[in-house]
């Protein structure tokens, strides 16, 4: 049987790095952040994430 990350068992095939794991009142919490490279925004020819800042700020 091969080992697997945390990452890869609750998370399989999405980019994520697990930051945090904690046992609230029964309730199992996963704190995750993506690792993956944002997206295009349809039409648009900058991330996601920079659009998303532009539009913030406006």
């Amino acid at each position: 049987m091969a080992i697997e990350t945390v990452e890869a068992v609750l998370f399989p095939g999405i980019e994520v790095r697990v930051e945090r794991v904690s046992d609230s009142s029964g309730v199992l919490v996963v704190e995750a952040l993506s690792t993956a490279r944002p997206g295009r925004c349809p039409g648009l020819p900058e991330t996601g994430a920079a659009h998303t800042a532009r539009i913030n700020e406006t």
